[in-house]
């Protein structure tokens, strides 16, 4: 064993698969690829590294430093390890339904039939440090590159997020008293052969020439008259006929799998003209095609025509009008849509000829009937089907739900790689139990009774707090048209709601002077005594090697083995967020002189905390697939929900003239394991 080197290495990832644009994959199992072998330890320790690692399609070159967007192919989520397999993860397309998806989808097909596929798969770009043939540490992970002839590794393993798959080509079929019955149609197969036969005629497939018989390879040595050589041609003529009687059954069976959407009396003249001969591949498959063409021809007659168009096709002037099928909207589903644009939502492409609403006041009148602005349904003046006193107020709901909803997800939703999230169905207290961990397994002799093992859990609870407030609709902002505010008070209360979370979960790293809250050890979250997870060092590269050496050293409960967790973020102050993004993006150690190597190049993600004032203090955080640490709990959903008073007998219409809208979150906020999270408090 020589010194240690480090090395970059490009590492291979077998069995293609895909679909939906999200996929289940092994991104690199233990052993030997490209000459060097890779330890199951080895491989835990890089698990966080293939955490949002880029996917490109194939390999940059060697002198290509930087990779092009145009090769972006997706990014790798959910990474862990799992003992049977190596690192998993998630494959999520960033352009799903493209020639990319297409790709991959019929690679599994092709697979999952046994069939012959391309040796296209995922291959790993990875900076390494070695000793002689085993590698010591994976350094970083550049990217996973879907390529052509992989070296070696992992796998698709299942596609994600299908809704059913593909349709079938032809419909059900089914046995009907030894026909097939297809829409009412009855095809026997004398019909279908018929129609076989004339398809070949019409649509110049030659008629398939099936080998019964195939000159053996013998048969210049049995014409030559020698007895001996008689024998031998026999035998191997025998032999090799045979042999390709087997290869041309199980190609035979490949296409007969491959076309089961055809009809079973197509599928059976096929099997019957083809069974237990020697036969030429270009034949079968253009009986294959002469039976399809059979099958169209067949179902043509069944084919609507002429939907969706606005003429028969012709001339102009002898032009006779015909359907045109639109989108199953009635005229309220329009409504809607016309109050969700003036809102500012997209609406569905085939509704962009909706009439423009000019403003909310219109809507009013329209849903209302009530000119005389008295707040109260007047269902004589209304037109349109299906109208009831609590129209107008549904179609408000809905159309400011949706602008709710998008204004809550377009804030930064920073705590996401942090926080270990959940729904629940009561509004209980929630208790986050973490278990503790178990030493070394004790060596049972012979004949000796097993030995009980100590164990204990952590528990920490967490109540549920609700959230909201209401604003109010008046009948003199919809008299006046003030679609502007009208428009802005979701948007800001959808901001309001998600920068009330943000600081919730700010908190625990704030709250008692930067401790945090007390758990139910009585410690607070950040205690350098009792919990190991406290320093007071200034943001540089060496402060952040302590914090992940102090990290992988924390202890399990009721063992003394280190838990071996690395921090995978580092939460910093925005005016912190430059020094931290140089210590982890600089390819060489910041702040020295000799251009030493930055190990810890890409050993987590940066994230600025909008709500941290204090422009020292920082904090690291373990994935939470790795170590729950800031756990967040949900009650009806993970976003604000909003509600609308829709009566105008009682309540705030009839008192006021006022439509309020209430917006309600409910949430609960706690610790799963203080040793996921690190703090630095500087003076």
């Amino acid at each position: 064993m020589g010194d240690s080197q480090d090395l970059r290495v490009k590492l291979g990832v077998l069995d293609p698969v895909g679909d939906s644009g999200v996929f289940d994959v092994v991104l690199i199992r233990p052993g030997e690829a490209n000459g060097v072998e890779f330890s199951a330890g080895v491989l835990k320790d890089a698990v966080n590294l293939f955490e949002n690692a880029n996917v490109f399609i194939d390999h940059g070159g060697v002198f290509e430093f930087t990779r092009s967007v145009r090769d972006l192919a997706g990014v790798i989520t959910q990474a862990r390890y799992q003992e049977t397999k190596g690192i998993t993860g998630r494959l999520r397309l960033m352009t799903p339904s493209g020639w990319l998806e297409d790709f991959l989808r019929q690679l599994v097909a092709d697979s999952e039939r046994g069939l012959a596929v391309p040796r296209v798969g995922l291959s790993a770009d990875l900076y390494i440090r070695r000793k002689g043939g085993n590698v010591e540490e994976i350094r970083r992970v550049n990217s996973v590159d879907i390529v052509f002839d992989p070296a070696a590794g992992g796998s698709f393993e299942r596609v994600l997020n299908s809704v059913g798959g593909r349709p079938p080509l032809s419909p059900p079929h089914g046995k009907n008293g030894g026909e097939e019955s297809h829409g009412g149609d009855e095809v026997g197969e004398k019909k279908v052969e018929d129609v076989v036969v004339k398809a070949r005629k019409e649509h110049g497939v030659k008629e398939p020439v099936v080998l019964q018989e195939e000159r053996p390879q013998g048969a210049m040595l049995r014409e030559s008259g020698h007895p001996e050589a008689l024998v031998m041609a026999a035998a191997q003529g025998t032999a090799v006929q045979e042999l390709r009687r087997v290869q041309c059954s199980c190609v035979l069976q490949s296409v007969l799998d491959a076309n089961r959407d055809l009809p079973e009396a197509m599928t059976t003249l096929l099997q019957e003209r083809f069974q237990g001969s020697i036969f030429d591949a270009a034949d079968l498959q253009n009986e294959v095609a002469a039976i399809r063409k059979a099958w169209s021809n067949l179902q043509e007659k069944n084919v609507i025509q002429g939907m969706g168009t606005g003429s028969d096709g012709s001339p102009a002037g002898d032009r006779v009008s015909v359907p045109r099928v639109r989108g199953m909207w009635d005229s309220l589903d329009r409504v809607q849509m016309a109050f969700d644009r003036l809102m500012g939502l997209e609406v569905p492409g085939e509704q962009s000829d909706l009439p423009r609403l000019t403003g909310i006041r219109e809507l009013y009148l329209m849903l209302t009937g009530d000119h005389e602005m008295y707040g109260r349904f007047n269902g004589d003046r209304v037109t349109l089907a299906n109208v009831t006193t609590s129209t107008m107020t549904s179609v408000v709901k809905n159309a400011l739900n949706k602008v709710l909803l998008k204004s809550y997800n377009m804030r930064p939703q920073w705590w996401a790689p942090i926080a270990y999230e959940e729904d629940f169905n009561t509004l209980n207290s929630v208790t986050w139990i973490t278990l503790g961990g178990i030493a070394d397994l004790d060596e049972v002799t012979e004949g000796n009774a097993y030995t009980e093992k100590s164990w204990s859990d952590n528990e920490e609870t967490s109540d549920f707090v609700k959230m909201g407030n209401y604003v109010g609709i008046t009948l003199e902002m919809i008299d006046r048209d003030n679609v502007g505010s009208i428009r802005q008070l979701p948007q800001k209360l959808g901001l309001a709601a998600a920068r009330t979370l943000s600081g919730t979960i700010s908190a625990l790293f704030t709250d008692n002077s930067g401790t945090g809250p007390a758990l139910t050890d009585t410690y607070k979250l950040f205690d350098a005594s009792n919990h190991s997870n406290l320093l007071t060092t200034a943001l540089s590269t060496t402060a952040w090697d302590a914090v992940i050496q102090a990290m992988f050293s924390q202890a399990e409960a009721t063992s003394t083995k280190r838990i071996g967790v690395r921090p995978a973020t580092i939460l910093v102050p925005i005016e912190l967020e430059k020094t931290a993004l140089t210590i982890i993006n600089s390819p060489n150690e910041p702040g020295t002189a000799d251009n030493d190597i930055n190990v810890r190049q890409g050993s987590a993600r940066v994230i600025a905390v909008p709500e941290w004032t204090d422009t020292n203090n920082w904090a690291a955080c373990a994935s939470p697939l790795d170590l729950p640490g800031v756990c967040v709990g949900y009650r009806f959903g993970r976003a604000p929900e909003m509600f609308v008073a829709d009566s105008d007998v009682v309540g705030s219409m009839f008192t006021n003239d006022e439509m309020r809208i209430k917006v309600r979150f409910f949430y609960a906020v706690g610790i799963g394991d203080w040793r996921a999270l690190h703090k630095n408090n500087v003076a």
